[in-house]
């Protein structure tokens, strides 16, 4: 199993949440989604570019970079409510 960091997760999603609303995306939108800098975005997509799950000069996932966000996408949005929030919380 590949283990992604935070921000590589958050650019895939960001990627594929312009993608859903065919919003043409650039390292700048990106950035401002995310709340990073240009520069690290850029580098993020570099990364996820030789694991082959974006294409970093048309800023865009690979089928294989959607498939990972769908993938994770549902168990990102579970962590983040309270619910879900509260049973981590009573795991610890």
């Amino acid at each position: 199993m590949t283990t992604f960091s935070q921000a590589q997760l958050d650019v895939l999603h960001a990627l594929y949440q312009l993608a859903q609303g065919d919003t043409p995306a650039d390292a700048v939108l990106v950035a401002r989604r995310v709340g990073s800098s240009v520069g690290d975005v850029i580098r993020v997509l570099d990364q996820l570019e030789r694991g082959g799950l974006a294409d970093s000069l048309r800023v865009r996932l690979t089928f294989e970079g959607l498939a990972i966000a769908v993938a994770t996408r549902a168990s990102r949005t579970r962590a983040r409510s309270p619910r879900a929030r509260l049973a981590w919380s009573r795991a610890a």
